[in-house]
């Protein structure tokens, strides 16, 4: 019988017959998307469908396996991003001589006027595929497919492959994961008429030089008519400008572009990218049996856009950072025309947990929550909690006449949409404001089934040391800490007192950190006050994504004895005056509806 947790029934899950895991729901998310079972990664080619007024969602998927390997596109369709229905048969798969080894990462074009849905994809006929490796000429390639009844059924292009590897000359590191929009500011610098024309860059490095994008201008009348223009940026390799940045690596991913537009007007060109050959981390050290992660790490910049003394487009670094800091990567969005949101799902990996309890589960990794991207503006800033402003590389500061920065950076946080599945019967709250006095943690009970959402900000006081949240499961000893440093300006998850599943085969359960800062505003009657630490975490079994003052993310796995949360508890540290917690909620959220079909 399914344990809590299940997405389906059994007989819905194409397992062979006879043969379904054992422990499929332990660590199943129920309201993330997935394939009933076995391998997925990216998420591709994002959509809102005009004429059935419902969003398409495609994502690499192996149909016959728990392990990566035949990368077809799983389709799921939805009418609020939140509720999904999944197709247990590929959309697209490796069924043709230029895309025998797999049907890799890929966008949507935008909508055609006569209903008609084209996407692009990679088409790969050779591997292995490695930034490492020597690269093959003709193994990843460019290909369109269409569907005439709104994604019933797709046909591959006649005239696949589109374009049959990367620019002559030039020696690249990969060539792959396409992305289709209009460029406004492209078009301008181009001085091209913005909806004569959409812009494709594909994704790879030069070999020897830079991690980059390829630009290229496509006919908005002939889909398969695609002109080269030139790399669009040169960062070098493991461009790392401060801890606040990160690396940028040595050969790009699924990137993206967005043209974003602040409170106040403000257009910002966004690039979002996988970025694969960081340098170690301490997540990506070997400690015993436990699984390590990859080098790669999911980035952001924005830039102007000039042309070079060849009269060819030029993005500058700017300002950037990193997107999430956990097992999150290969992120890709769209514009959702309904709302005119920029909305961005990633790929939630299993790099924690070992191949031998991975393998048994019968499915692997899941899509993050839809995230909407913005620029988030901070008016009025005079400092920081410790660092100074100008040492802030992800965000973009101006000094302003009364002295103080308008500070500027990529803000994230989980749709609004999220909201519905909120239990209002099952609905936990601190409302009075309650101080955090060193050695004496504040505690909210509940008893509930590890898939809710919290909610919590508190107020630091100026000589506060830390403050931490603390999540309660099954047992005493099992619990996960979510700790904010004010002094050296990090935020930790701290997952060593997960109980282990396995003592033969230990899950890596290092902590999670990244650089986060509060900021100090000043009125106009000259009064200071800091910002507040919001924290707003969504746990769905073993998937967590939390989200710190709409700027922070990380994603992370909790594997082990998990299965109930029992509380929260806010613990501060100070020296003197205590910090306040100002409030707290948490909801028991349902499952989301996931048919699959």
């Amino acid at each position: 019988m399914p344990q809590d947790g299940a997405s389906c029934e059994e007989t819905r899950v194409p397992f062979p017959p006879g043969i379904f895991p054992t422990n499929y729901h332990q660590w199943r998310p129920t309201f993330h998307l997935q394939p009933a079972c076995y391998w997925m990664n990216d998420p591709c080619a994002p959509l809102y469908n005009k004429n059935t007024q419902t969003y398409h969602l495609f994502f690499q998927h192996n149909p016959q396996s728990n392990n990566w390997g035949t990368i077809s596109w799983c389709q799921a369709t939805s009418r609020d991003l939140i509720n999904w229905t999944i197709q247990n048969q590929p959309a697209l798969k490796p069924d043709q001589v230029y895309d025998k080894d797999g049907v890799f990462t890929g966008a949507a074009f935008p909508e055609q006027a006569d209903g008609t849905i084209t996407v692009a994809y990679t088409a790969v006929s050779q591997l292995p595929i490695h930034y490492t490796l020597p690269y093959a000429i003709g193994s990843e390639k460019l290909a369109l497919a269409s569907s005439a009844d709104n994604g019933v059924t797709w046909i591959k292009h006649a005239s696949n492959p589109v374009m049959r590897g990367p620019p002559k000359g030039m020696e690249v590191t990969a060539w792959r994961d396409p992305y289709i929009n209009y460029w406004p500011n492209m078009s301008k610098l181009l001085n091209h008429t913005p909806q004569d024309w959409f812009y494709g860059i594909i994704s790879g490095g030069i070999r020897g030089k830079t991690p980059t994008i390829f630009l290229y201008e496509i006919d908005a009348t002939d889909y398969t008519n695609w002109r080269y223009i030139s790399p669009l940026i040169d960062l070098g390799f493991n461009f790392n400008p401060s801890r606040w940045v990160g690396d940028f690596g040595v050969n790009w991913e699924v990137t993206n572009f967005h043209p974003l537009t602040s409170v106040d007007g403000e257009v910002m060109d966004v690039l979002i990218m996988g970025v694969e050959g960081i340098l170690p981390t301490i997540s990506s050290l070997s400690s015993g049996k436990r699984p390590t992660r990859p080098s790669r790490a999911q980035k952001w910049l924005t830039g102007p856009l000039q042309l070079d003394s060849d009269d060819s487009p030029k993005m500058k670094f700017s300002t950037g950072g990193t997107l999430d800091h956990g097992c999150f990567y290969a992120a890709n969005s769209f514009r959702d025309p309904a709302s005119g949101d920029f909305i961005t799902w990633g790929w939630i990996t299993e790099d924690d947990l070992p191949d031998s309890l991975r393998e048994i589960q019968g499915w692997s990794g899941c899509l993050s929550l839809p995230r909407r991207l913005f620029i988030q503006t901070l008016r009025n800033v005079v400092r920081s909690r410790a660092s100074p402003l100008r040492e802030i590389g992800n965000f973009e500061a101006t000094k302003e006449k009364n002295g103080a920065y308008t500070l500027r950076t990529l803000g994230v946080e989980p749709i609004s949409e999220l909201q519905s599945l909120r239990s209002i019967s099952n609905h936990f709250i601190i409302a009075a404001c309650t101080a955090l006095r060193s050695g004496n943690p504040v505690l909210l009970p509940f008893n509930i089934v590890s898939r809710f959402e919290l909610r919590t900000s508190i107020c630091l006081s100026p000589t506060c040391r830390s403050v931490s949240l603390k999540l309660l499961y099954d047992t005493s000893d099992s619990y996960c800490i979510f700790t904010y440093d004010p002094i050296i300006e990090t935020f930790t998850i701290d997952r060593s007192s997960i109980s282990q599943p396995s003592k033969e085969h230990p899950v890596n359960n290092r902590d999670e950190s990244a650089p986060h800062t509060l900021f100090t505003f000043i009125d106009i009657e000259g009064t200071e006050k800091e910002e507040t630490l919001d924290i707003h975490i969504f746990q769905d079994m073993s998937v967590v994504e939390v989200f710190v003052n709409k700027r922070t993310c990380i994603s992370t796995r909790l594997y082990g004895v998990i299965g109930r949360c029992f509380g929260a508890e806010v613990i501060g540290e100070d020296e003197g005056v205590c910090s306040m917690l100002m409030k707290m909620n948490v909801w028991q959220l349902e499952k989301a509806r996931m048919e699959y079909v």
